[in-house]
């Protein structure tokens, strides 16, 4: 039970739920522009990137591991997520810098979060149970990942408030 709850609360802190479920919010200080289009374009690029790079998954856990493609992507998702964030302190004066770099940062990381932490969690705790307690195992390791995307949602906005 511990090892599925630490790979699923691993994969809520990687941050890519702030930018899936909040999209809106991160893209609008993103640009510089109030522009609800190009946030909404933004969105759906990181989103069809997650969808993308998830992909390579179905092959790559079987050959290469899931603990070793987790541990393979959680140090590439820490410099990929510190670079973006650290974009955000560009000037919007620079806009035509800024969009397309936190834009393009966000599709790196989240090209290391699909394939890694994206996918392994739910195989990681959906293997290490023995077939009896399988399904309660399961029920309990994902609920941790969603009370934790829960609550680092709620928690998120008061964050970047107090950031800006």
């Amino acid at each position: 039970m511990l090892s599925a709850s630490v790979s699923m609360i691993t994969q809520t802190l990687t941050g890519v739920n702030t930018i899936a479920f909040l999209g809106t919010i991160v893209w609008k200080n993103a640009i510089a522009a109030d522009s609800d289009q190009t946030a909404a374009i933004i969105g759906l690029a990181f989103g069809a990137a997650n969808y993308l790079f998830g992909l390579p998954a179905y092959w790559s856990s079987d050959r290469l591991g899931r603990s070793i493609m987790l541990l393979l992507g959680l140090p590439n998702m820490a410099w990929s997520m510190l670079t973006f964030a650290f974009l955000f302190k560009i000037p919007e004066s620079e806009a035509s810098v800024r969009t397309p770099m936190i834009s393009i940062f966000a599709v790196i990381f989240v090209a290391f979060y699909a394939p890694t932490a994206g996918t392994s969690p739910f195989s990681i705790a959906a293997e290490i149970f023995p077939l009896v307690s399988r399904e309660a195992g399961m029920a309990v390791s994902v609920a941790i990942n969603l009370l934790g995307a829960g609550i680092l949602v709620l928690v998120f906005p008061f964050l970047l408030n107090s950031i800006r």
